[in-house]
């Protein structure tokens, strides 16, 4: 119901206009897990390292994201051809995002294998030197 509010609300305006239909299901995630991660801290006593779990999570998205944008508008600007620029940029963006979760260690080496082909790529990161 919310979403729907928002997203006439939203969309009704000229200066928002298509562009409020993402705006409401990004506010409309955010009160769904807020209201989720609230309930669950209240019934189960979880200890977690905010800075690991949440702040370097974070981080690396906004890092991501900086890249793709810049990397999409230098392809889109060069080729001018806008699947291109997209699909290079999202799998720069992904293998950016990667190499941010090994250089910041949010995932132990226990969590990279337990991931398929798990201990194949602990061996190629350990050999890189992102682990030792």
């Amino acid at each position: 119901i919310v979403k729907f509010i928002l997203n006439v609300i939203l969309i009704r305006q000229p200066s928002i206009n298509i562009y409020g239909a993402p705006i409401s299901s990004i506010v409309c995630q955010i009160i769904s897990f807020s209201y989720s991660f609230t309930v669950l801290c209240k019934n189960i006593t979880v200890q977690y390292d905010f800075k690991k779990y949440i702040l370097k999570p974070l981080l690396a998205t906004i890092l991501m994201g900086g890249v793709a944008l810049v990397l999409y508008k230098l392809l889109y600007t060069l080729c001018g051809i806008n699947i291109i620029a997209l699909l290079v940029s999202i799998a720069v963006s992904a293998v950016v995002y990667f190499a941010f979760v090994l250089l910041f260690k949010i995932l132990t080496e226990d969590e990279i294998e337990q991931m398929p082909s798990g201990q194949k790529l602990l061996g190629l990161i350990k050999k890189v030197g992102f682990y030792r």
